[in-house]
């Protein structure tokens, strides 16, 4: 989460956690409990230690893809790791980005349609087309 407090200090209302939190009808309270919650639980481990924390790989691939556009406004520089992540994440999550065909477009050729198979088959094309494009 430091990307979007970075962004808040050094360019207000250019964070995409305001765009994630009305495009899922969060209060800015609901949406940073969701997105800081490994944190909060890091931070408090210490005072108990039976504690565990439940990690959801699909709210983790959301809260990356938003930080590496929180980057992008910070001027940090795309590698060809956070793109190729990015069109994945596109191709993933293709019903949210309809009206976005110039960012569609590509992802899904690359991808093709993976937006209705599973997280573990999203995640398994991900890593085999990744392998495809370093070696």
């Amino acid at each position: 989460m430091l990307l979007s407090d970075l962004v808040n200090l050094k360019c207000p209302g250019k964070s995409w956690d305001a765009v994630a939190q009305e495009d899922n009808g969060l209060s800015p309270k609901e949406y940073y409990a969701i997105t800081r919650k490994t944190q909060n639980f890091l931070k408090h481990a210490d005072k108990d230690s039976g504690a565990i924390l439940e990690f959801n790989p699909v709210d983790f691939t959301h809260i990356v893809f938003f930080a590496t556009l929180n980057n992008g406004e910070l001027g940090g520089i795309k590698s060809h790791a956070v793109q190729f992540f990015q069109l994945w994440y596109i191709a993933c999550n293709s019903e949210l980005f309809t009206d976005q065909k110039s960012i569609l477009e590509p992802s899904l050729q690359l991808f093709g349609q993976i937006g209705n198979q599973s997280f573990d088959s999203q995640r398994e094309h991900g890593s085999i087309k990744w392998a495809s494009t370093t070696s």
